[in-house]
This record gives C-alpha cells, sequence and structure tokens, in this order.
C-alpha cells in the first residue's frame, strides 16, 4: 500500500511563507542574498570544528544531517559500528543512536529521532494511534469508492475524510487569505513525514462533541491564538503525538530518512552554487504522496492540507450528510484533473461501540420504565413471564461487572433517557400481555447488543495486534539472514538470478 511522504518545501522556521504560497516553495535559491549564504562564508576560512557549521555546510565534509536538524549522521566505516557524530572541545565522537547500526531501534533511539517516519495508509494503525492519543470514541474506516450509497455504509457520524494522493499544489487561488478564528489548522513542517498524523490532528482538533482526551486539548488550547505556521511548529516538536507516531518507526526508515535530508541538503547547497542556472533537476520529493483533510466546520467544508498556507473553504451545506457529497465532488475534480487514480481514502468516523453501548443503555432504561408500568398494572406480573427453553426466565443484563466488561458505566445509565415516543406507547398501553411481548423483545435486543459490543471490542483488539506487528522491526533478522547466505557462499552463486538483465 502507499507510503506517506513528505511535500515539496524548504522554509526555514524564522520565515513563514507568504499568503497564497504553498509550504514548500517558499522561497528559491536565487532569492536568497549571496552575501548572507553559509557556504560562502565558509570558503572564506577554514573551520576545523565541523560541530561549529550548519547542516548544510557540514554535509560539504561528506557529513550527513540527521532528521532532527541538531547533530550529524556520519557514515559507517563498514564495521557495524553505529555512525559517529563530532563533538566539540576534542572530545571522542559518540554513536548517532544509542543502538548498534546492524539493531533493531530502542526506544531512546525513537524518542530521540528529529523526524517522522513513512506510514501505511492503513485505517488500522491510524484508528490505534487515535486511541493512544487519548481521544474517545472514534475509528478510522477505509471509503471503498466515493459513490454516495457506499458512503451510507460508513459508521455516523463522519467527523472527516483523509485523501492519499500523488502531491501536486490544489486550489491555491481558492486559499483564505487569513486562517478563520473558527478553524484549527497547521502546516506541515519540511522534510517530515508528518501529513497522516497532522490531517488526523487538523480534522481531532475541528471536530465537536468528542473527547479528543487532555493532552491534545491542552495542546489545542495552548496554540489556539498562534498562526498555522506556528502549530505546525509547536506539533512538529510535540512529544506526545510524536512518540505515538514514530512508534512505527523501523531502524532502516531512520536511516533512510537521515539519508533523504543529506540528499536534500547537498542538493540545496549545489542550487546555490548553480543558482546562475536555468536547468535545475527535478526535485527529489516530486510525485511524493500525501495525505490532506476534508472536515465540515460550522457548515462549511474545508480542505486541510498541511502544505498549503491557509485552509481552503469549498462551500456551505445544509444536510448534515450533504457535505460527504461535496467533499467527494471535489475529491473527484482533484484526482481527474491530473488522471491519476493512484489514490486511497479514509474517513474519522465515531467507533460502532459508541452507537452500541448507548442503544444498550437505551434498551435497559426502557426496560426499567416498561416493568414499573407493568407493576401498576399488577405486581404479579412476574408469573406470567415466559420462560426460555432450559426453564429459566430471561433476565436483563444490568450486573454491574458484565456492564463493565462491555465498557457501559453506571453514569451513563444514570443519563440514559426512554425515547419520548416509546414511553408514550408504554405508558399507554393497558394490556399485561401486551407489555410482557415488549419485554420480551427488549431482552432479545439486550442479546443481541451484547454480542456485537463484544465483536466491536475484540475487533480492537485485532487492530492492536496487528499495530504491534507492525512495530516490530524485523530488519535485523533479514540482515542477518543475508549475513549467512554470504558466508556459505549462496548469494555469489545466485545473485545473477535476481539481477536486472537491461
Amino acid at each position: 500500500m502507499a507510503k506517506a511522504t513528505p511535500s515539496k518545501g524548504n522554509p526555514t522556521a524564522a520565515d513563514p511563507p507568504a499568503a497564497g504560497q504553498p509550504i514548500g516553495s517558499v522561497s528559491s535559491p536565487k532569492s536568497r542574498k549571496r552575501s548572507n549564504s553559509p557556504d560562502r562564508a565558509a570558503k572564506k576560512k577554514k573551520v576545523e570544528d565541523p560541530s561549529d557549521l550548519p547542516g548544510e555546510i557540514r554535509t560539504e565534509a561528506n557529513e550527513i544531517p540527521s532528521a532532527s536538524g541538531s547533530g550529524v549522521l556520519a557514515t559507517s566505516e563498514g564495521d557495524g559500528t553505529a555512525p559517529e557524530t563530532p563533538r566539540k572541545g576534542g572530545s571522542q565522537p559518540g554513536p548517532r543512536y544509542s543502538s548498534p547500526l546492524e539493531a533493531a531501534a530502542t526506544d531512546l533511539d525513537k524518542r530521540t529521532w528529529g523526524g517522522f517516519c513513512e506510514i501505511e495508509s492503513d485505517p488500522v494503525f491510524f484508528s490505534v494511534m487515535v486511541r493512544e492519543m487519548g481521544v474517545k470514541g472514534v475509528s478510522v474506516r477505509e471509503v471503498v469508492a466515493l459513490d454516495p450509497e457506499l458512503l451510507t455504509f460508513l459508521p455516523k457520524p463522519i467527523y472527516g475524510l483523509i485523501l492519499l494522493f500523488r502531491y501536486r499544489v490544489v486550489g491555491e487561488q481558492s486559499q483564505k487569505p487569513n486562517c478563520p478564528n473558527n478553524v484549527w489548522f497547521a502546516n506541515q513542517m519540511p522534510v517530515q513525514n508528518s501529513c497522516a498524523t497532522l490531517a488526523m490532528i487538523n480534522i481531532l482538533l475541528n471536530t465537536k462533541d468528542v473527547d479528543i482526551g487532555e493532552n491534545l486539548r491542552q495542546f489545542k488550547d495552548f496554540t489556539q491564538d498562534f498562526t498555522p505556521f506556528q502549530r505546525g511548529e509547536q506539533l512538529a516538536n510535540f512529544e506526545f503525538v510524536k512518540r505515538i507516531h514514530n512508534s512505527f518507526a523501523k531502524k532502516m526508515d531512520m536511516l533512510e530518512a537521515d539519508k533523504h535530508l543529506s540528499i536534500k541538503a547537498k542538493k540545496n547547497i549545489k542550487s546555490r552554487r548553480d543558482s546562475d542556472s536555468s536547468n535545475q533537476s527535478e526535485d527529489i520529493e516530486d510525485n511524493a504522496f500525501h495525505f490532506i483533510a476534508f472536515v465540515p466546520i460550522d457548515d462549511e467544508v474545508w480542505k486541510l492540507d498541511g502544505m498549503d498556507v491557509n485552509p481552503t473553504r469549498i462551500a456551505k451545506y445544509e444536510g448534515s450528510d450533504d457535505w460527504l457529497s461535496m467533499a467527494a465532488d471535489q475529491i473527484e475534480a482533484i484526482m481527474s484533473a491530473a488522471g491519476d487514480i493512484s489514490y486511497n481514502l479514509v474517513a474519522m468516523v465515531q467507533s460502532p461501540v459508541v452507537a452500541l453501548r448507548n442503544d444498550m443503555c437505551s434498551t435497559i432504561a426502557t426496560l426499567n420504565h416498561l416493568e414499573t408500568r407493568l407493576d401498576t398494572l399488577n405486581k404479579e406480573w412476574r408469573e406470567f413471564v415466559v420462560t426460555k427453553e432450559d426453564g429459566t426466565v430471561q433476565t436483563p443484563f444490568v450486573s454491574p461487572n458484565i456492564l463493565a466488561i462491555l465498557g457501559v458505566h453506571l453514569d451513563e445509565l444514570k443519563n440514559a433517557t426512554v425515547p419520548e415516543d416509546v414511553k408514550v406507547e408504554i405508558d399507554a398501553e393497558e394490556d399485561m400481555m401486551s407489555l410482557l411481548d415488549r419485554r420480551t423483545q427488549l431482552l432479545s435486543e439486550q442479546t443481541s447488543l451484547h454480542g456485537q459490543i463484544q465483536t466491536e471490542m475484540m475487533n480492537e483488539e485485532d487492530e492492536n495486534d496487528k499495530a504491534k506487528e507492525r512495530r516490530w522491526d524485523y530488519g535485523p533478522v533479514f540482515q542477518l539472514w543475508l549475513r549467512k547466505l554470504a558466508e556459505n557462499g549462496y548469494l555469489d552463486q545466485n545473485l545473477d538470478r535476481f539481477m536486472s538483465k537491461s
């Protein structure tokens, strides 16, 4: 499945982009003053300590800047040791990662690494990440087609759509000159594979009636008055979200990201040196896949693309489901304009288990009201209850232990209400047997809901297991296997079979 890779761009944190200009094409090498170019300054004197130089200059000494932008990742000497970082004051260099190069990335490696790893467009992984962020009652589902009838099968409500497509600037002229106060929107920082997480954050922080958890709530409050660029900077350094995102990182992912940044840094230096040349090579990140979000906010549909300077208002809608058709039309227009069929679409929805638990609370409240009505008609009504095939009487699911296992809490039961029309029907019924039949139906509904809730909870456990498997780094196993094949001569004997004939 397609992965999300960063889109074009290299703005500095100190210079936010101008309105109408996509993040990533803020400035070209030609627009910079040559007198301020750090590589020109470096040419004027010989610098003895490479660690005193900016990351881009250090690449001239064949040193690779890390994805964090701090420190450098030296090339391996081929002896299986970890890359080393030059230190000031003549001290001995230390490893870039706490673990050996050939070993799996440790939690410390992932926490101290400055980048964001690539994550597949898999709704299972996104659902797990959302739950680990502390968001309650939200999951992610794959959208198999943009057909309105198929969209109706998704759990409701739908909080937003996330599109993965081959990146290109879309609707630049429609961007707002400033981000509206009622829209929370953050930019994506350059050289980061954070667009999947950013798309989810851009949806969640614009969604009402959802418990987004204490960490995201504090982050939203803290950044409420920030510009989109400042929010993007804060999100790039938000360790809570970053740790969850990079829990999927493998050592090879981190090394590849560092190499990618090194190539980009060298290319930028070369571009400044050859700024008088009109033939610039294609950007390394051209045609990268990118995640963007579509979300309803205050009866308006918005496109939230982290590579845009500001959000884009698509249209105003009236019905609760109208925004879906408008967003679907916009997505189809984006894809058909380029004749591109390589895209993936997922939806952030209310977790089905939320509605099932609400239904369970409602049926329990209705059953209690019905039994109260039966007590009014005949206090001996229990003598007329039909027994099950095994001779026992079917009882409601009111045990606190059973409800706790199902995730139904007592405070939710206390707040549960009987639908007004159902309440009127029960109060007007004078026939005890009719009420007993209705009671049997309610008990059957509770049994069905019990099974459905358990199924959804098992699905969440399966998602957690799949994410756990994805987080496991099998790279060291493959390296060891290939090393053994090389030692016994198998690779030399069979390598030609797998080499390209062209």
